[in-house]
């Protein structure tokens, strides 16, 4: 029995979806959206593991890609002020992409393996 937070995982094609979806926000959201986006395009470059901790190599190889935490809780507070609008709309994929990519953004921070719903 696993314990803690999940996500679905974003393949290629979700991660592509939060890239067009980046690209097209208001300037204050764009820059921290791009940037996580860019995280998960180099983390994604190594297949994942089993293990739930990230090799020292993989964390070496992500740092300069991943914020530090007090950097995503200043994510986070921006991100609050999204409008949660009806399933499906625009402002609903806006507000979902971009803490789909904070959470991942949380673990990687903690040099821990995203675990997503596929892995459980």
């Amino acid at each position: 029995m696993h314990g803690g937070s999940f996500a679905p995982p974003i393949g290629d094609e979700k991660l592509a979806r939060c890239r067009e979806i980046a690209e097209t926000a208001a300037a204050e959201m764009k820059e921290p959206l791009l940037k996580l986006v860019k995280m998960l395009e180099v983390f994604f470059e190594t297949p994942s593991t089993s293990s739930e901790k990230l090799s020292p190599e993989e964390c070496a190889r992500i740092w300069e890609y991943v914020p530090w935490e007090h950097e995503l809780q200043g994510i986070q507070k921006l991100f609050d002020t999204l409008p949660n609008g009806p399933k499906g709309s625009p402002e609903w994929k806006l507000r979902d992409a971009a803490f789909h990519l904070l959470w991942y953004a949380y673990h990687l921070t903690k040099d821990l393996e995203p675990m997503t719903t596929d892995r459980l």
